[in-house]
């Protein structure tokens, strides 16, 4: 009984030492923890958007799901900022005040003072969008230079492309829906813009099915992972991006979280009605009820 006793005093005794040891060995797995934020184009759907989530901003990106493995192997606490101003998101990774930016273009001098993570974790391609009977006339870059295009402002683009968007004397527009109405006005002959932005805005304005892309991409436009200077994690960050990066099955998950944006976007916009421009503007284009009023017709015959 009496060493029974010593037993249960010795283990009352201990417990408040083995709490202890077990919180110390909890905070230090904390303080251990590297707290990374980061932030992307806020209204650049497939890619990146600033979403409202309950009353909150909330940022969703192709690459969120990808980025969360490294809270796993590397020990990071992830943040995404959702900042609405894509310059003063840019502004605020230049600083220091966030330490990443997912997708950004080589050679961009907005970007100057960012350290870009090799090698490009996906690929923008930059296609004309026209209407089918204007696809004839444009086999290469140069026939566009006979031809009236627009690109929207709200996009982005390397340097690059906008010196080639200046070169073909392509105008700029305020928003998709403008560019798509003087494309069916005959306004201008080709919207030029990068695919999957472009696809999506068809997509949401009920043009599927009345518009054509163009089989190749005119220009490529890699995307890359951007880390700030000023970061005082900078080392440990871009050391770990890059492995990231170098990854297949990092980039696995970035292409298949765009290919499941885009499927979501398609299957939300079926039958979705086209803007009354369509018919108004257009010179008489049908829309797909007209065609079937008209194949019913063509049977009764």
């Amino acid at each position: 009984m009496k060493k029974i006793f010593s037993i249960l005093v010795f283990t009352v005794l201990m417990a408040p030492t083995l709490c202890k040891a077990q919180s110390l060995i909890t905070d230090k797995a904390n303080t251990d923890r590297t707290f990374v934020t980061m932030t992307s184009f806020s209204d650049y759907f497939p890619i990146s958007q600033v979403v409202n989530r309950r009353g909150y901003d909330v940022l969703e990106t192709i690459f969120n799901k990808g980025l969360s493995r490294l809270e796993k192997s590397d020990n990071f606490e992830i943040s995404f900022v959702g900042e609405k101003n894509y310059e003063q998101a840019v502004s605020g990774v230049r600083r220091g005040k966030t330490d990443v930016l997912l997708g950004m273009y080589y050679a961009t001098k907005m970007y100057s003072g960012l350290d870009y993570i090799f090698p490009a974790v996906l690929n923008n391609p930059v296609h004309v969008v026209m209407l089918p009977e204007t696809e004839a006339k444009v086999g290469k870059v140069e026939d566009l230079q006979k031809l009236k295009g627009v690109y929207n402002r709200q996009e982005y683009f390397s340097d690059y492309v906008i010196k080639n968007f200046q070169d073909l004397g392509v105008v700029g527009v305020d928003n998709a829906e403008e560019g798509y109405r003087k494309l069916f006005s005959g306004e201008v002959d080709y919207l030029i813009g990068s695919y999957y932005y472009n696809y999506v805005k068809v997509c949401e304005l009920g043009l599927k099915g009345y518009v054509t892309f163009s089989k190749q991409a005119l220009w490529n436009m890699p995307m890359f992972i951007g880390v700030s200077k000023s970061s005082r994690n900078h080392k440990k960050v871009a050391a770990s991006l890059k492995k990231l990066a170098e990854s297949q099955g990092f980039i696995d998950e970035v292409n298949a979280s765009l290919r499941e944006s885009i499927a979501e976007v398609e299957a939300q916009t079926q039958g979705i009605v086209p803007p009354d421009f369509i018919k108004k503007d257009s010179g008489g284009i049908l829309t797909p009820a007209d065609e079937a009023e008209m194949e019913q017709q063509e049977a009764k015959r």
